[in-house]
């Protein structure tokens, strides 16, 4: 879910607007009852209140358009996320992702 708000710049994608992740949702483009898969190209950042308005609907169904194509990102997500982070308090640090490998001891 982290991963689709970081490649939609936290923005939904239907009505254009930013929003903090606590702010927003995730939603299949081709409904799952339309045979839509959880996958890269079909799934987009929303808040809530464009999430309602499509619902298990088709964006022709809601009259709703996408304002750009979902894709497989080629970078990897993880790195804007943790750049969103600006401030982490110290007593979290044990706790987040160590990007190098511990040595054995």
């Amino acid at each position: 879910r982290a991963n689709i708000y970081a490649r939609d710049n936290f923005e939904c994608l239907y009505c254009g607007h930013g929003f903090e992740s606590q702010d927003l949702t995730f939603d299949h483009v081709v409904p799952k009852r339309y045979g839509g898969k959880t996958e890269w190209a079909n799934i987009v950042t929303a808040c809530y209140k464009c999430n309602r308005i499509k619902g298990g609907r088709t964006l022709k169904e809601a009259g709703l358009k996408l304002l750009k194509k979902p894709v497989k990102p080629d970078w990897v997500p993880f790195l804007m996320i943790t750049i969103r982070i600006r401030s982490v308090p110290d007593s979290w640090r044990d706790y987040l992702y160590w990007n190098l490998e511990l040595e054995d001891s």
